[in-house]
C-alpha cells in the first residue's frame, strides 16, 4: 500500500485546557483579541505513507515467517517566529509575532556588550536570507504557525514467528515478534533524525524609543557565536531505534 496526503486546515484557534491559556498562547501581530486566520498547529500540508507485508508458510503448516514493514515521511511539524519581550503590552512575552525587515532601515538595533548595531544587522540579514520561509516574508509579518519544520522520514521493520501447535483437535498458536522502529537509525546513524528550530524568538524586544519605535537585539546563539542556521538535530528517544519483542500463546 502506497499513500499520498495533501492538505491545509486553518484556524482561529486550536483550543486548550481553559480560555486563558487559549488567549496567551494564541501568537498574534497587534491585537491579542482578534480572531485571526492562521495555520493550524496540527497541519501537514504532505504526508507519503507505504506498508507492506510477506508471509511464508513452511513446515507442512506448522510454521509460517512474516515480515512487514510501515514508512511514513512528512513534515515534522509547524511553528511561529515570535518577538522575545512583551510588544504590544498585553503583559505576555512570547505571542508577539515578528515583522522581517526588507533591509537595516526598516529595523532600530540596539548594542550588546561586543556586538554592535551594525553587526546584529548583518548577521540578522544572513540569517534571514539562509531561512527560506523569512526570505519569503520580508517586509510582512511572520504568520501564525507559518514556519514548517523539516521532512522527517520513519521506518519501522517487524518480523512475526508463528509456530502452530495442536491442543484437544484445535490449532493453537506460539507466536514471538519482533518490531524495530526507527529501523532506519539502526542502519545508519545519520538516518531517521528530526530536526527542531534553534530558536523561534531571534529577536529581543528592548523597548520603545523617544519616538516611540520599538528597539530590539540580536543576541548570540551562544556566548559569542551568532545565530547562522535555522534548524539543528535532534538526539532524543524521537530519533533513536528501538527494538521490542514479543511472546504471545493465542487459542483458537
Amino acid at each position: 500500500s502506497l499513500a499520498y496526503t495533501n492538505s491545509d486546515s486553518r484556524s482561529v484557534n486550536d483550543g486548550g485546557s481553559i480560555a486563558q491559556s487559549q488567549w496567551r498562547d494564541r501568537v498574534v501581530s497587534g491585537d491579542p483579541n482578534a480572531n485571526v486566520l492562521g495555520y493550524s498547529s496540527y497541519l501537514q500540508t504532505h504526508r507519503i505513507n507505504a506498508y507492506g507485508s510477506y508471509k511464508l508458510n513452511y513446515l507442512n503448516e506448522k510454521a509460517s515467517t512474516t515480515f512487514g514493514f510501515t514508512y511514513s515521511v512528512a513534515p515534522a511539524g509547524r511553528y511561529s517566529y515570535v518577538y522575545s519581550g512583551d510588544m504590544n503590552g498585553d503583559n505576555q512575552t512570547s505571542n508577539d509575532l515578528m515583522y522581517i525587515p526588507r533591509g537595516q532601515s526598516e529595523i532600530i538595533l540596539k548594542d550588546l556588550t561586543g556586538y554592535t548595531a551594525d553587526q546584529q544587522w548583518q548577521d540578522l540579514d544572513k540569517f534571514i536570507s539562509q531561512d527560506p520561509y523569512l526570505s519569503s516574508r520580508r517586509g510582512q509579518y511572520a504568520e501564525r504557525n507559518g514556519a514548517e519544520l523539516p521532512w522527517q522520514a520513519n521506518f519501522d521493520f517487524k518480523i512475526i514467528q508463528d509456530f502452530y501447535v495442536k491442543v484437544g483437535g484445535k490449532k493453537n498458536t506460539i507466536q514471538l515478534t519482533l518490531d524495530v522502529f526507527n529501523f532506519g537509525n539502526y542502519v545508519s546513524s545519520n538516518w531517521g533524525l528530526g530536526q527542531s528550530a534553534i530558536k523561534t524568538a531571534v529577536l529581543n524586544y528592548v523597548n520603545n524609543d523617544a519616538q516611540g519605535r520599538p528597539v530590539f537585539q540580536f543576541p548570540f546563539r551562544t556566548g559569542t557565536t551568532p545565530l547562522t542556521e535555522t534548524f539543528q538535530r535532534n538526539l532524543g528517544l524521537g530519533s533513536r531505534w528501538q527494538a521490542q519483542f514479543g511472546l504471545r500463546y493465542i487459542f483458537n
